[in-house]
């Protein structure tokens, strides 16, 4: 019997992020990980969509895995990157366009894989 049944997958395009989180490459978790992207969700309350996975926390608990990726194999920046969604800097940046623009403002996240957008009071990524 399974146990602890939850919903992993979205058909959404962009995923939510809030306060601190990271982004997965769903294939680099499909190469690297053991047992694959089926062992991934099954231990990390992550959502995914095709291409990225994403978990969210409030606190200090994304560290277990940031952890779980380094010890087997992924590197921060090319199979993951650790977002701050409630950092200052991203709503500042957002907030200078709130004004003159009425759709989802950029935000440069430091990776060219992941795209970021403040949007309806929220960062989303894809």
């Amino acid at each position: 019997m399974t146990q602890n049944l939850r919903l992993a997958f979205k058909s959404n395009r962009y995923l939510k992020c809030v306060f601190n989180a990271v982004a997965i490459k769903v294939s680099a978790i499909a190469e690297k990980y053991p047992g694959g992207l089926d062992s991934f969700v099954q231990k990390h309350p992550v959502r995914c969509n095709r291409h990225i996975a994403v978990e969210s926390c409030m606190g200090d608990d994304i560290e277990e895995t940031m952890n779980d990726l380094l010890n087997n194999g992924m590197e921060i920046g090319e199979d993951f990157t650790f977002i701050a969604a409630g950092y200052d800097a991203i709503w500042i940046e957002a907030a200078k366009h709130l004004k003159i623009e009425t759709g989802p403002i950029k935000i440069d996240l430091g990776v060219n894989w992941l795209k970021g957008v403040y949007h309806a009071g929220g960062l989303l990524v894809t």
